[in-house]
């Protein structure tokens, strides 16, 4: 599993582990992913030992 940190600070997902798509919902599932990377809708905090910890969700609710 990869771990990535968008600009926003929201966790993005990457590897075998992370599925591909959402069955017959392509709309959703373009706006899941950005380059292959799942947006997960967790915000973050890294510590000073690099430790990464959720501390809030971003919401996509319109």
């Amino acid at each position: 599993m990869e771990v990535r940190i968008a600009e926003d600070g929201e966790i993005l997902v990457h590897g075998p582990s992370v599925f591909h798509a959402y069955w017959n919902k392509q709309q959703e599932t373009q706006e899941a992913f950005v380059n292959g990377w799942l947006k997960t809708g967790d915000i973050r905090r890294i510590d000073e030992d690099d430790f990464l910890y959720v501390t809030d969700r971003i919401s996509r609710a319109p």
